[in-house]
């Protein structure tokens, strides 16, 4: 049938079709396989067939104490009480009681880390909807600098490109804070490599353990701060864009430049980028939430 019908009216055709049948059709041709393996058809099976126009799931992990595991679960947004269980995407390979952070959620596919437990530091892109998980490459920067860095990753979806990317960036541990500015590893899906970033580095700190990121308009934000003198520090958003793989700055309302940067986080509330800003990190009484409602506008302070 194929040979009598174009290459868009077949993406269009596959398009509508679940994940599965798409996996199966894979394996009946080698130019079926290519087709529905490219990134910009994924892109167009993503756009069009998974994605909902509005979110139809929740995700909730917490800390199951009674088989003392954390567990992630997907649960109904509609009210209906239903979870659906997910599997770890390290199956097992290290202890359940251990840690592993989310780096990123982008189109259904999770970017997951094993950096807070792991010697390896490993990255794993996983879609729970087919069950299908990807380890990245270890590379030296990860495997030979394990206690010595802090790592920080973002995760997303290059728009021109369509193409996922990962980025990774390690700071050294210097005398009571770590060293600027950090190397910085890019990986993309459609390479299926790491590769050293050879642009320029901002002289920007993120906070361990802390940090959030968000993507906005194919750009991941992190909330970051910038030392001025020995004792001082202003807060700003730094950024990554995907597409051009270069860094760039933004600056947050006059009142969170000087607040401490724990209690800062990134995040997209809807199609916007936003701040959350807690009184104390631990055990916050309360919580302001500044919006760029239009990306590149400035933000305005929400009540809650």
């Amino acid at each position: 049938m194929s040979e009598y019908l174009t290459k868009d009216v077949m993406d269009q055709i596959f398009s509508k079709l679940p994940l599965k049948s798409l996996l199966r059709f894979k394996c009946l041709s080698k130019s079926w396989n290519s087709q529905i393996s490219s990134p910009e058809f994924i892109w167009l099976h993503t756009q069009e067939s998974v994605l909902p126009k509005t979110p139809t799931h929740d995700i909730m992990r917490y800390f199951c104490t009674a088989f003392k595991r954390e567990k992630i679960v997907l649960t109904d947004a509609s009210g209906v009480d239903t979870q659906i269980s997910l599997e770890s995407p390290f199956n097992g390979r290290v202890p359940d009681y251990f840690y592993c952070r989310i780096v990123a959620i982008c189109n259904g596919v999770f970017c997951v880390s094993s950096y807070l437990f792991e010697s390896e530091n490993r990255v794993v892109l996983w879609n729970p909807r087919i069950n299908r998980c990807l380890t990245l490459p270890v590379t030296p920067l990860c495997s030979d600098n394990s206690g010595t860095h802090m790592f920080v990753y973002g995760f997303g979806c290059a728009i021109k490109t369509r193409d996922y990317k990962v980025v990774r960036m390690a700071y050294a541990h210097g005398d009571c804070q770590h060293l600027l500015p950090p190397t910085v590893e890019i990986y993309a899906l459609s390479s299926g490599i790491w590769k050293d970033f050879d642009g320029l580095i901002p002289d920007i700190g993120v906070v361990e353990y802390f940090w959030t990121q968000a993507v906005v308009c194919g750009k991941v934000h992190w909330t970051a701060y910038k030392r001025i003198g020995e004792r001082r520090v202003e807060n700003l958003l730094m950024i990554f864009d995907l597409n051009e793989e270069i860094f760039q700055e933004l600056s947050l309302p006059e009142d969170l430049v000087e607040e401490p940067p724990t209690n800062l986080n990134a995040a997209v509330c809807g199609e916007s980028l936003v701040v959350y800003h807690y009184n104390t990190r631990i055990r916050s009484s309360s919580c302001s939430i500044w919006v760029m409602k239009k990306y590149g506008h400035r933000f305005v302070e929400q009540g809650i």
